[in-house]
């Protein structure tokens, strides 16, 4: 409830703030010219603007904190030892949890946000989130080499499920933004925007998609480039650190 709460903060803000455009626009058809110059709402829509950017970086961080204790555990586990129940194949529950949390929270993000501040939130939350996962393996205090494959195969995994993130709950939202309404103002305030035409906002979610898989294949090559070089043999591992990691 908390989530959808703010959801709506945001949708009413852009709300408002078209609101101020419109108003702005029709004032000044009406009023007599000597006073054009005194009609100004940029402040205002300053104001709303700064609502929904606070509403989805809290988004944001609802969804960092509930990963926090993944992030935690992995930096906990014994990758300086050898000798691991777990084999190579199988994926650490750390992953399995995270997953959980994405998947929980993301559909009603999804769900309750127009596509662009959907959007907002996407970029947001694998701008802030991917550098922290790279950080906390930084924090683990020994990977052995035989360790690193299974870091590594996590951290494909998490990559996956990071990049589903677009896409989930989308069927929800789609019928969402189908839902009837008791006035035109009140779906305004619910779903912003939502009533676009499907075969738009597929064309716009495979932009958005597009996008953000780029970003994410990004930062998150940068962890893998990290554990290839922890997991390299001693006598090559100045060459594979050149290879793959950015000399700036």
């Amino acid at each position: 409830p908390e989530a959808r709460t703010v959801c709506l903060i945001v949708n009413t803000a852009d709300y408002c703030s078209n609101l101020t455009v419109q108003m702005t626009d029709t004032l000044r058809k009406k009023i007599d010219a000597k006073f054009l110059d005194r009609i100004d709402l940029k402040t205002e829509q300053q104001e709303f603007s700064s609502i929904i950017a606070k509403g989805v970086t809290t988004l944001s961080g609802c969804l960092e904190a509930k990963l926090d204790p993944s992030l935690h555990a992995m930096s906990k586990m014994p990758w300086g030892s050898m000798d691991n129940a777990e084999t190579v194949g199988d994926t650490s529950e750390y992953v399995t949890q995270m997953a959980s949390a994405i998947n929980s929270t993301v559909p009603i993000y999804h769900m309750w946000l127009s596509l662009p501040h959907f959007k907002f939130f996407c970029d947001l939350f694998a701008g802030s989130f991917i550098p922290r996962l790279t950080q906390h393996i930084y924090k683990c205090r020994r990977i052995s080499e035989g360790k690193v494959p299974h870091l590594l195969l996590d951290i494909v995994a998490l990559k996956q499920v990071l990049l589903d993130i677009p896409t989930v709950g989308a069927t929800s939202s789609s019928s969402a933004s189908q839902m009837p309404s008791s006035s035109s103002s009140n779906s305004l305030l619910t779903m912003s925007g939502g009533a676009a035409s499907s075969l738009k906002g597929k064309k716009d979610g495979a932009l958005v998609k597009d996008r953000y898989t780029r970003m994410v294949g990004r930062e998150i090559g940068k962890a893998e480039a990290l554990l290839k070089v922890i997991g390299s043999p001693n006598e090559v591992l100045v060459d594979t650190y050149k290879a793959l990691v950015p000399s700036n």
